[in-house]
C-alpha cells in the first residue's frame, strides 16, 4: 500500500479507482499470506503467479509490474 500511496499520482484517476493494486489483492496477497516481506523470496512469488501465467498471462505481467514497483520501495 505504501508503493500506491507513492505512486498515485502518476496513476491514472490518481489511483483512486482501486485497479492499480487489485491484480495484487485478488492473485498474489492470498497465496503469500500473512508472512513479513523479508521472509518472500521469488519462489513464493513464482508459485503465486503459476497458475495465472497460464490463465490469464496479461494480469501475470501487470502483477510482476506492480511487484517490481513496489519491492523498489
Amino acid at each position: 500500500m505504501e508503493a500506491h500511496e507513492k505512486h498515485k499520482k502518476s496513476l491514472k484517476h490518481g489511483g483512486s479507482d482501486g485497479k492499480w493494486f487489485s491484480p495484487l489483492r485478488l492473485h498474489v496477497l492470498p497465496k503469500l499470506g500473512k508472512r513479513p516481506i523479508v521472509k518472500i523470496d521469488q519462489e513464493d512469488i513464482a508459485r503465486a503467479l503459476e497458475l495465472i501465467w497460464q490463465e490469464k498471462p496479461v494480469t501475470a505481467k501487470k502483477c510482476v509490474s506492480k511487484l517490481r514497483t513496489v519491492s523498489r520501495n
